[in-house]
């Protein structure tokens, strides 16, 4: 055999490999099986993140909303009425801490207003507003919430035919009504003593 038969027998092409794809060794072939099985997993793990996020998120501006709208101006109405966007799979929270009510419509209320101290922090159900120490709380008895579709959205888009209709849902809200009470430092000691009661 000469140099040149000796030289395309070493660049021969296995085309049959080519088609098929390489020939992992056995090592590198079990890796990539785990592979995907792994990925999946962190991915599963990635979703409840995205959960935990959307809780702390609806939480922080269930306190927010309660803190803002307890202030000491009297010539405001004493019954809050708030309504905080509710991703619908979120609502457990709310009701894993409180007795329902009412079931048409799904009503829930608090039989201590501390039970809702691990879902939206302590204390909050009483806000101190200035230096004076006078403060705002919440009524013993008078905090009700329940989950609410909030109306769609009605607007009017051109089209060829005129004006045309269009509704866009607007998901839903948790719906929470209370009875806010005003008092001073004489009262904020009685206040706290007897539990949150009036």
């Amino acid at each position: 055999m000469n140099s040149r038969q000796q030289l395309r027998k070493k660049q021969r092409v296995d085309y049959k490999a080519l088609a098929n794809g390489p020939l992992l060794p056995k090592c590198l072939r079990q890796i990539k099986e785990s592979w995907s099985t792994k990925k999946l997993y962190e991915l599963e793990i990635i979703d409840q993140k995205v959960v935990n996020e959307i809780e702390t998120r609806f939480k922080s501006e269930l306190q927010i909303a309660v803190k803002e709208s307890l202030h000491c101006n009297r010539k405001c109405d004493s019954l809050v009425e708030l309504s905080i966007p509710l991703p619908r799979d979120t609502f457990k929270v709310m009701t894993d801490c409180g007795v329902q009510i009412s079931s048409k419509p799904g009503k829930w209320t608090l039989h201590e207003l501390t039970d809702l101290n691990e879902v939206i922090g302590k204390d909050w159900y009483y806000r101190i507003v200035n230096r004076f120490s006078d403060f705002s709380y919440v009524k013993k008895g008078s905090f009700t919430y329940w989950p609410a579709e909030r109306p769609p959205l009605h607007e009017y888009n051109f089209s060829d035919s005129g004006l045309s209709s269009k509704f866009t849902h607007r998901g839903f809200a948790l719906k929470v009504k209370f009875v806010r009470g005003i008092g001073n430092k004489f009262d904020f000691e009685s206040y706290i003593a007897n539990s949150v009661n009036e």
